[in-house]
C-alpha cells in the first residue's frame, strides 16, 4: 500500500532536493512497516528567537491503523532544511517500529488470551 503524501510548506521554496528528500524517508519508513496509509508533513521556516537567521520547524503526521503520529523537529540551532527533514524523518520512523511492535504485542496477547481451536 504506497501511503498518501501530502507537503505543505511555509515561508520557504520547495527543492525538488527537498521533495526527493522526503519522498525517500517515506519510501524507508513504508519498508519498516507497510500499512502507513497517509503522511503529512509540514515545513515552515520561522525566525530565530535572537533575530539573527531562520531555523525550519518540520511536523509529520504519519496515520496508521486506529492512531496518529506526531513528530516535531524544531531545530533551533540550524537553518538546514534537509537536515531537519531528515531528523524529524528518523524520528518518525522510530514511532512507527514502536507502533508495530505494540501492534504485535497486542496480538500476541490476544491470542493467549483467546486461542484458536483448531
Amino acid at each position: 500500500m504506497t501511503p498518501t503524501l501530502q507537503l505543505t510548506v511555509r515561508n520557504i521554496t520547495p527543492s525538488e532536493e527537498l521533495k526527493a528528500l522526503i519522498r525517500k524517508c517515506l519510501a524507508r519508513m513504508e519498508q519498516r512497516y507497510d500499512h502507513i496509509s497517509a503522511c503529512n508533513v509540514t515545513i515552515e521556516r520561522q525566525a530565530r528567537a535572537d533575530g539573527i537567521g531562520y531555523v525550519p520547524n518540520v511536523l509529520i503526521d504519519v496515520q496508521v491503523p486506529g492512531e496518529t503520529l506526531l513528530v516535531r523537529n524544531q531545530n533551533g540551532h540550524s537553518d538546514d532544511v534537509l537536515a531537519a527533514v531528515h531528523q524529524a524523518f528518523d524520528s518518525a520512523t522510530r514511532q512507527v517500529e514502536e507502533y508495530k511492535a505494540r501492534r504485535a504485542l497486542r496480538a500476541e496477547l490476544c491470542e493467549l488470551v483467546n486461542p484458536v481451536a483448531d
